[in-house]
């Protein structure tokens, strides 16, 4: 079952989007914090990352993703910006994450660019050396 990790400091944000992709099938864990979020992305490996850009500091989201990026397992990035501009959608853009969406978010969206996402990381891993995995 894919695994999602999904960091947003709003409760609401995280109850709703947790329903929608554990009905579709995903193992969801959810942080509302920088810090819960690290500690969860270095103790258990993820298929995505789906974080708010701002979490209790502006842009703290990114540097989530970026200390992501730098894991031996390779999460898909999903970041959210809920205030967009230029310069944020190019700080997310210049990470290389894989996916940078707007709130509000749609349903259909999200459900979507998760599935890719497992489904391009899921081919992306079979032809890499197993990563650890922990549950």
């Amino acid at each position: 079952m894919p695994s999602v990790l999904l960091v947003d400091p709003e409760p609401s944000v995280i109850v709703t989007l947790k329903m929608i992709l554990e009905r579709d099938g995903y193992l969801v864990s959810t942080a509302t914090s920088y810090s819960e979020a690290t500690a969860l992305l270095q103790n258990e490996s993820w298929d995505i990352l789906i974080t708010e850009l701002d979490l209790e500091a502006e842009a703290l989201g990114l540097r989530l993703a970026r200390e992501a990026k730098s894991l031996e397992y390779h999460p898909a990035i999903f970041v959210y910006i809920s205030y967009p501009n230029v310069e944020r959608l190019r700080a997310a853009l210049a990470l290389r994450v894989d996916y940078c969406g707007f709130k509000p978010l749609e349903v259909d969206e999200i459900r979507k660019v998760v599935r890719l996402l497992v489904a391009r990381n899921s081919a992306s891993r079979s032809s890499r050396p197993q990563a650890r995995r922990q549950r």
